[in-house]
């Protein structure tokens, strides 16, 4: 478990969006992508789909292997954090946001058309 502690780094933070205290989670290796949400749970959880949906676009296979072991370090810290004590949740109004539930910018428009 202290791998995946150091390799997946937490902080405290405010929502853009609505100013409530969020939960900013990033794998070390992959910074340019990162969840908020309300707990680490959520951020945690969201970071791993954010990762799998780059692992998608990945051109090479070593980009592809790098994502995948930052899912599993992810996955692990994960794990481990149902083995304690639940956290209090201040829930941010605006939701974890993930790029399979986006709105259409555009009515009657999904983000794949």
């Amino acid at each position: 478990m202290l791998t995946e502690q150091i390799r997946v780094i937490v902080e405290d933070g405010l929502c853009a969006h609505c100013a409530v205290h969020v939960k900013r989670a990033h794998h070390r290796d992959f910074p340019e992508l990162h969840a908020e949400c309300g707990t680490v749970g959520d951020a945690v959880a969201h970071l791993a789909d954010m990762l799998a949906t780059d692992r998608d676009g990945a051109r090479s296979g070593w980009h592809r292997e790098a994502i995948n072991q930052a899912i599993d370090d992810v996955k692990a810290y994960h794990e481990s954090l149902s083995r304690t004590a639940p956290e209090r949740v201040t829930a941010c109004q605006c939701g974890p946001r993930s790029s399979a539930k986006l709105e259409p910018s555009i009515p009657g428009r999904g983000p794949t058309a």
